[in-house]
């Protein structure tokens, strides 16, 4: 590893640079005792005594300082050994973090694909459940309409937690001698029905059925559809909500939402008693065919 490494070659210089010391300081030494041959000469005299001078200086400071002379061209070098020491003692003590931290891209890569593959699988789940409602639906009698993807302009717009809504969107709209009722395909895991994060399916299809609700009926009262008249006044019809579950449900009833799994939508569509006359099943759901134009209508 470069720790050995670098261990391996602070120890080999620094024995280079011991030696080349100690021969120094040996010298040194011999140098201090050696007599004077200066002679008479004065300028030999000065730069004799200069040399001592010099040669003393560096003698005491080798003696007093020799360790740290040795080890003076390795403070970088000592400082990068000690910082790699201190490094390995944290993964020494710490290997299942360091493990994490070195792994978080490929962790993080992994939430996402895990994310994306959860996410088409709900759509096709989703999908899935979609044909399933279609093919129920289908089995419906002739005296039942349903029309599909429908779109309605909300003018005014209705007011919801989230902001204003212009338009509401449906699944499905089924239109039948029991009324009218707003059919939306959810497919949600148990996690999913327990997570306090995600946005309640029973407020998005109460609010699409509000919005269904008063654009019908304020079509009725434009005689923009034929519905018969009581003697009483002007009739109001009633939208029901349904979410069709594919996948777990919550083990709760919801006040204006009837929450059915796929295979108990047929059979409540057909409980409940007449209340409209085939032409006025028409007329309705014609207009909700006209109102939206991209939506599908058909006779179940």
């Amino acid at each position: 590893s470069e720790h050995r490494g670098l261990v391996a070659e602070k120890t080999e210089q620094r024995m280079k640079r011991f030696n080349l010391l100690t021969t120094e300081r040996d010298m040194l030494r011999k140098k201090a005792e050696a007599p004077d041959t200066h002679g008479k000469n004065p300028f030999k005299f000065l730069v004799q005594k200069f040399r001592n001078w010099k040669n003393t200086r560096r003698l005491k400071f080798l003696d007093n300082h020799f360790d740290e002379e040795v080890d003076r061209p390795f403070y970088k070098l000592t400082s990068h050994i000690l910082d790699l020491e201190k490094r390995l003692s944290h993964l020494e003590s710490n290997v299942e973090g360091e493990v994490l931290r070195r792994l978080a891209p490929q962790i993080t890569e992994k939430e996402n694909i895990d994310r994306s593959l959860e996410r088409v699988r709900s759509w096709v789940a989703g999908a899935r459940g979609e044909r399933e409602v279609v093919r129920t639906l289908a089995e419906l009698p002739e005296s039942f309409f349903v029309i599909n993807d429908v779109v309605l302009q909300l003018k005014p717009p209705l007011k919801s937690s989230t902001g204003l809504r212009f338009q509401c969107q449906a699944d499905h709209i089924v239109v039948g001698p029991p009324g009218v009722f707003n059919i939306e395909t959810k497919y949600w895991s148990s996690e999913s029905v327990q997570n306090l994060d995600l946005r309640s399916p029973v407020d998005q299809i109460k609010l699409t059925g509000k919005g269904l609700w008063r654009e019908l009926n304020k079509a009725i009262s434009n005689r923009q559809i034929k519905v018969n008249k009581h003697h009483w006044g002007d009739t109001s019809v009633q939208v029901r909500n349904i979410l069709a579950m594919v996948g777990a449900m919550p083990n709760t009833e919801f006040q204006f939402v009837k929450i059915l799994p796929i295979n108990r939508l047929q059979g409540y569509l057909e409980y409940f008693e007449p209340v409209l006359q085939d032409q006025e099943v028409e007329s309705i759901a014609n207009w909700f065919s006209r109102v939206s134009p991209l939506s599908e209508k058909r006779s179940a």
